[in-house]
C-alpha cells in the first residue's frame, strides 16, 4: 500500500489530533469563493483553517473515522478505488463538511511531522498512511465539484513534504495513480521545462 501513495507523486504548523474550534473570522467563506488555501504549505493550510469557521469537532472526528475504517479496509489498490466510488456517494450530501475534513487531516498530518520527539521511520509512515486518506477524500471531492481542485492541492503538499521533511525531491512525470484517460494531465508549472 505504500507504493500507491508514491504514485500519488503529489511543511509548518502547529495543531493538535483535536479539530480546530475557533476561528478568527466572523463568517465562513463561501465554498464556492475559496476552494483551496492561496498557499499550498502548512503556514498556508493551517490560516486557511483559522481564518474560517469550522464544522463540530465531533463531526469532522466522524469523517476522520470513516476515512480511518475505508482505508484500512482497502487491502490493494484496486480495493481503494472501488473505495473512493463508495466515499463519493457518501459525501455528496455533506461536501462542506468533507472540504474542511480533508483540510483538518493535512493540517494534523504536518504537526504530526514537525514533533521533534517521532523517529523517521515512524514519521514515514504516518506520512504514507495519511496520504493515502487524503488521496481518497481529495479524489472523491474532485468528482463532485466542478473545479476538481482538491487533487492538486494534496498533490502540491506531497511534493512539498517530501522534499522538506524527507528530503526527496519527487518530479511528476506521469498520471496519478486513479487518472483515467480523458482526463487531462496537469503538470504543476514549477515541474516544466524552462523552453529557454
Amino acid at each position: 500500500m505504500h507504493g500507491l501513495v508514491l504514485l500519488l507523486a503529489v511543511g509548518i504548523s502547529h495543531c493538535s489530533d483535536t479539530p480546530l474550534e475557533e476561528p478568527i473570522a466572523k463568517d465562513p467563506l463561501s465554498l464556492e469563493q475559496t476552494l483551496v488555501p492561496q498557499d499550498a504549505s502548512a503556514l498556508g493550510t493551517r490560516q486557511y483553517l483559522v481564518a474560517n469557521i469550522q464544522p463540530d469537532p465531533e463531526d469532522i472526528l466522524v469523517c476522520f473515522n470513516e476515512l480511518d475504517t475505508l482505508f484500512e479496509n482497502a487491502q490493494n489498490e484496486e480495493a481503494l478505488l472501488d473505495m473512493k466510488k463508495v466515499f463519493v456517494n457518501t459525501i455528496k450530501d455533506r461536501k462542506q463538511l468533507y472540504h474542511w475534513c480533508l483540510y483538518q487531516l493535512m493540517s494534523k498530518l504536518d504537526e504530526q511531522l514537525h514533533q521533534l520527539d517521532k523517529d523517521f521511520r515512524n514519521k514515514g509512515q504516518i506520512f504514507f498512511d495519511t496520504m493515502g486518506k487524503l488521496w481518497l477524500i481529495s479524489q472523491a471531492l474532485d468528482e463532485v465539484t466542478p473545479e476538481a481542485p482538491y487533487f492538486d492541492f494534496v498533490r502540491k503538499r506531497y511534493v512539498q513534504i517530501s522534499s522538506e521533511v524527507f528530503n526527496r525531491d519527487v518530479l511528476i512525470l506521469t498520471p496519478p495513480f486513479g487518472h483515467f484517460p480523458g482526463k487531462p494531465l496537469e503538470i504543476p508549472k514549477s515541474q516544466k521545462e524552462d523552453p529557454k
